[in-house]
């Protein structure tokens, strides 16, 4: 068996002396909540916009998301209306006008990194606009405005696109500083533990080790990372939060911004036999890209692609876990169920 020749290469980080005066997301930093994960995030968040409310939350979700987001909300007193997405358009909000005016909050993602347009929702001025940037840190739209502050609220789950294993955030607008300021009343009681790298061990070795033992090692680590996220308590009953603070400051982003874009950059070159079975979905200069994203045409050929891809010392996942009430409504030829995806830092 071959070593793993890969073209992966670390998140950039400048040096212990800190950020320059001046940095672009000092802002973001100062304003947002620190919490563990995203979904613990999300129900924290809905907790707080149930309580003025005697009747459900009524919730507009899209239909392509991960099953953990719906599944933070059990227990809550929402009702959840789902919306259908067009994954070659993933930056287009399609939703009836009449739909947006009656409902209370819109749960919105920026699939992948790409800058979900929000321009329609000027017709539903009283709705609550919740950004679910977990994909997206450090991208921007094409007006330049940061992705996860562009709604009354966003979602950052840092963990995603950083290689650590734990770090997620709240920005709440200036509109919503009631509800800011309780749930980081909450949030500032518990003890805030710096999290450092760990997602980038096994990279380390991956021009040493075998390509079967290296793929195997990732799945490994991908499995035990997902049942310790979902061992997690999803209630303020965690006294710690674990965080990158520190690490935020030495990052780089410009430096990070065009390492991921010249990773996309290579994986088109790498996908050019497959163009005639997968659709990339491409991204705007402003936009970062989460990882290598495609819509397999042909599924017949996907251990053809795995192979490509696995010799080439990365991973590709399948995205997303559906919920279960979406994953029964659709067939497995469906769009939602053929999206795949090269990580850019496991």
């Amino acid at each position: 068996m071959k070593a793993a020749k890969t073209i992966y290469r670390p998140t950039l980080f400048i040096g212990n002396e800190g950020r320059p005066r001046g940095f672009e997301l000092d802002n973001l930093f100062r304003a947002w909540i620190p919490f563990n994960l995203g979904r613990e995030t999300i129900r924290s968040l809905f907790s707080e916009l149930i309580k003025k409310k005697e009747a459900p939350l009524k919730v507009l979700m899209p239909e392509f998301i991960c099953a953990d987001v719906p599944e933070a909300l059990n227990g809550l007193n929402v009702d959840i209306t789902w919306y259908s997405v067009d994954i070659f358009n993933l930056d287009q909000l399609n939703i009836d006008v009449n739909l947006l005016k009656s409902h209370d909050c819109l749960f919105v993602v920026n699939y992948f990194g790409l800058a979900t347009s929000l321009q329609k929702l000027n017709e539903a001025p009283n709705l609550i606009v919740i950004e679910d940037n977990a994909h997206g840190f450090l991208g921007r739209d094409l007006s330049g405005e940061l992705l996860g502050t562009r709604g009354d609220f966003g979602i950052f789950s840092l963990r995603k696109t950083l290689p650590i294993s734990s770090g997620a955030a709240l920005f709440c607008s200036t509109m919503h500083s009631e509800i800011e300021k309780t749930i980081r009343e909450v949030q500032q009681k518990k003890e805030l533990i710096e999290v450092s790298v760990s997602k980038t061990t096994l990279r380390d070795f991956s021009q040493i080790i075998p390509l079967k033992l290296f793929h195997w090692l990732l799945s490994v680590k991908r499995n035990l990372a997902k049942n310790a996220s979902q061992s997690e308590k999803l209630t303020a009953e965690s006294k710690r939060i674990s965080f990158p603070g520190e690490l935020l400051l030495r990052l780089d982003p410009d430096l990070e911004r065009e390492r991921r874009k010249r990773l996309y950059e290579e994986c088109l070159g790498l996908f050019e036999p497959f163009k005639e079975i997968i659709k990339v979905i491409p991204f705007n200069e402003k936009e970062i890209p989460y990882g290598f994203v495609f819509y397999l045409v042909e599924s017949s050929k996907l251990n053809r692609i795995r192979q490509k891809i696995e010799n080439s010392g990365m991973d590709l996942i399948k995205w997303p876990e559906l919920p279960a009430v979406i994953e029964s409504k659709y067939s497995d030829e469906h769009p939602y169920k053929n999206v795949y995806f090269i990580p850019f830092i496991w």
